[in-house]
């Protein structure tokens, strides 16, 4: 079954290449596809949508028998753990890609990317080229972030084989800085464990994963309109309106020290420096996801600050009646209000609200707010907070994580610490801006 996958696989390269040399002859002879070359770029793109189905049913089998009773999906302990270390409340298991899979999307010249749901794991994209070395599992690569970056900082490998092996695989490659790329698996599982952490995943947020500078996808900008004619009369053209969505491989990154005592001595520093860096990242893509401005072409723009359809503008002391406006907002936009997001602040005042001033005797949450999954977290302005159905969100990233270490820069060596910085590369969209309803001026 493993051979199976693996020939569907590289069927699935062979399409991919033989319509891109397609593309590239018309690109560069400067002209028109023939009828012939429109055939036969309809007949590839026709096979590769079956060979993509027949892998995505492969991997669901392969989950399936390969499941024993004492050990369970792996998807779902790379989750299970993420939550564990994130304090992220348990709900339905990961289901692997196939039994309940992602969305499928196109861009423009038709090639197909997969929109990972929270429920998802990055490990079961049908496009990861995730490979292990021979008798390692998934659950070997917890703490394989740190284990990299302590034998790279000391020379020493020793309780890192299963790294090594990773590395000298051809998975990661040093970079002009003196750096290195993080191996597949490695970048793979620390995305996954981020994403577990990141309030706007929890929120609804998909994931993207993308390989390009930038990717264009199109999206409904407003409904159709259902109308009624009369007999011989014509309908007027009142359908969908289409825009694009434009995802930039944008900089992400965050830096952090540690000792160097820490880095050679400490058993469980590993376990410290994955966590560590995983929180920082989870913290950035909530930042930037829920705040970012688009400074100078640089930031992504976050849900505030990208244009909203709906609003609720100076709020001022909050009130359960802000969020049932909000609700209403998006309800007459047909849109499904699920989940809202907002300061720790913003909690307390609503966790505060009292019945007529009456000490102690607090304001019952309304039913239809108390439905909604809440989210308090700092990467929200104080003054603001938002409604909405956050599946209409899209988290693009590149999965290549890139890592550079230091024990000169900066205060470093007198200090004998070792600076680490890690960086990704990612962006932000909404696929219906009518799906969110912004409130400001809380104060």
């Amino acid at each position: 079954m493993r051979e199976k996958l693996m020939r569907l696989n590289q069927q699935r390269d062979d399409i991919i290449s033989a319509m891109d040399e397609l593309r590239a002859t018309v690109e560069r002879e400067d002209r028109d596809y023939t009828t012939d070359e429109d055939r036969k770029l309809d007949s590839l793109q026709s096979q590769l949508k079956s060979v993509d189905r027949q892998i995505v049913s492969e991997k669901a089998m392969l989950n399936c028998n390969g499941r024993q009773l004492s050990q369970q999906d792996a998807a779902t302990i790379i989750t299970e753990r993420a939550e564990a270390a994130a304090g992220v409340r348990r709900g339905a298991s990961v289901l692997p890609v196939g039994a309940d899979g992602p969305e499928l999307w196109t861009d423009q010249n038709n090639k197909f990317y997969y929109a990972l749901a929270p429920r998802h794991s990055l490990f079961d994209h049908p496009n990861t080229n995730v490979s292990l070395p021979a008798g390692c599992t998934r659950q070997n690569l917890r703490g394989s972030f740190g284990r990299i970056l302590r034998a790279r900082v000391t020379g020493n490998w020793r309780g890192a084989e299963f790294e090594r092996e990773i590395m000298a695989s051809g998975s990661t490659t040093d970079n002009a800085t003196g750096g290195y790329l993080a191996p597949n698996p490695v970048a793979n599982w620390v995305i996954d464990l981020a994403r577990a952490q990141s309030v706007l995943v929890r929120a609804g947020a998909r994931t993207l994963p993308f390989d390009a500078s930038d990717l264009r996808i199109a999206r409904v900008s407003s409904d159709p309109t259902v109308q009624v004619k009369g007999e011989n009369d014509a309908f007027s053209d009142l359908g969908p309106a289409f825009d694009s969505v434009l995802l930039v491989a944008r900089t992400i990154g965050c830096y952090a020290t540690f000792s160097r005592e820490l880095i050679a001595d400490a058993p469980n520093a590993p376990e410290i420096i994955e966590n560590t860096f995983v929180r920082a990242l989870a913290n950035k893509w909530d930042y930037y996801g829920i705040q970012g401005q688009l400074t100078a072409g640089a930031e992504p723009a976050g849900v505030l600050t990208m244009a909203q359809a709906n609003v609720v503008e100076s709020v001022g002391e909050p009130t359960w009646a802000d969020w049932l406006t909000a609700m209403k907002e998006l309800m007459a936009d047909n849109e499904e209000p699920l989940a809202t997001i907002y300061s720790p602040a913003c909690w307390l005042d609503l966790q505060s609200l009292l019945v007529n001033s009456e000490t102690n005797h607090y304001a019952t949450m309304p039913e239809p707010v108390a439905k909604l999954a809440h989210f308090p977290t700092t990467q929200c302005p104080n003054d603001y907070a938002v409604v909405g159905d956050f599946r209409e969100m899209l988290i693009g990233i590149r999965q290549d994580i890139s890592v550079e270490v230091t024990t000169t820069g900066g205060d470093t060596f007198s200090k004998h610490q070792v600076a680490m910085k890690a960086v990704m590369r990612g962006d932000f969209a909404l696929t219906r801006r009518t799906a969110f309803c912004r409130l400001s001026g809380i104060s």
